[in-house]
């Protein structure tokens, strides 16, 4: 029988929302969604960074080398973006719980 907090992650993962453990998209207290908009700003900084540096790095490579990462880069843009809306969702969120607050990234 799936619990209540089965059906809360289920919900965002059956509109292909992919949720951190721990992270809870109905919650109504706003540090937690400042904390989840802290995480999200980090990862989106962090594969930022990382896709930059890849892109920089690619053109060092021999042609089938570059090719692949080519196929990584696309991959790791997806989830950059992916990263991006969940950031952007907590971002509402918090704004929602909390109006007088600016987020901090």
């Amino acid at each position: 029988m799936a619990t209540s907090t089965d059906k809360r992650r289920a919900e965002p993962a059956a509109a292909g929302v992919r949720l951190l453990d721990g992270e809870s998209p109905g919650t109504a207290d706003a540090a937690d969604a400042s904390h989840w908009h802290q995480v999200y700003a980090e990862l989106v900084r962090f594969t930022e960074e990382a896709l930059a540096l890849s892109r920089d790095s690619q053109a060092t490579l021999v042609t089938e080398g570059a090719g692949e990462l080519d196929n990584d880069l696309q991959l790791i843009t997806r989830q950059l973006d992916r990263l991006r809306k969940r950031l952007e969702f907590w971002d509402q969120k918090l704004r929602q719980l909390a109006p007088e607050t600016e987020p901090v990234a």
